[in-house]
């Protein structure tokens, strides 16, 4: 990382993804975008504890 860089004056990491395309995808409801200023810059998305599916081991046959 370049020490003189400022994450939060480059372009917004979420304007190419929706929450609406989130949500399309994982079929859960997700919060709104929050960029976060890191490097590089990420868009994320939070999951509500309990909204995802829930995925059951299966016993071997």
């Amino acid at each position: 990382m370049h020490g003189s860089w400022d994450v939060s004056q480059l372009a917004d990491p979420c304007r190419t993804l929706t929450q609406e395309e989130v949500v399309q995808v994982l079929k859960i409801p997700v919060n709104p975008a929050l960029k976060v200023d890191s490097w590089p810059p990420v868009c994320a998305f939070g999951i509500t504890p309990g909204s995802a599916p829930s995925h059951r081991a299966r016993s071997p046959a």
